[in-house]
């Protein structure tokens, strides 16, 4: 288990509180997928659906201070799903997740949790479009498959 998903976490939108638990969900997936030895189209999905979930959630930030550890977090999730997807294999493990994890953590944390106020302006500026919202769904369903 890379990260667990609890009250204290929330933002109090939830939309948002989706987004943050389903890249929760997702690396707790892929830990599981990576430990059980999944097929590979298994692994790629999970991280197809992680992917698209951080950079869509990204997407909308409009916060400036913490835009570096944003595309340091959308970089290395980038960097991971490209590596498995060229065989590179030995890049994606649990020490990897558990670092993508603790960043997403301390990302809301750091964003959403430690100052209300922020929070909030956060939670309006990552309100999730109709489109979003549908494809966050779609990312919840196949990451239920595994």
């Amino acid at each position: 288990m890379i990260a667990i998903w609890e009250a204290g976490l929330s933002v109090g939108d939830g939309a948002v509180d989706d987004e943050h638990r389903l890249v929760v969900n997702l690396l707790n997936e892929l830990d599981v997928a990576l430990t059980v030895k999944a097929p590979f189209t298994v692994i790629d999905k999970a991280l197809e659906a992680l992917d698209r979930g951080v950079t869509r959630h990204f997407a909308r930030s409009a916060a400036p201070i913490p835009a570096r550890e944003h595309a340091y977090i959308q970089s290395r999730v980038r960097q991971l799903r490209i590596a498995w997807s060229t065989g590179q294999h030995d890049g994606l493990n649990r020490p990897a997740l558990m670092e993508v994890g603790r960043r997403w953590i301390a990302h809301i944390g750091r964003s959403e949790t430690l100052d209300r106020t922020a929070a909030l302006h956060h939670a309006s500026l990552c309100r999730p479009t109709q489109e979003r919202r549908a494809a966050m769904t779609d990312d919840v369903t196949a990451a239920s498959r595994l």
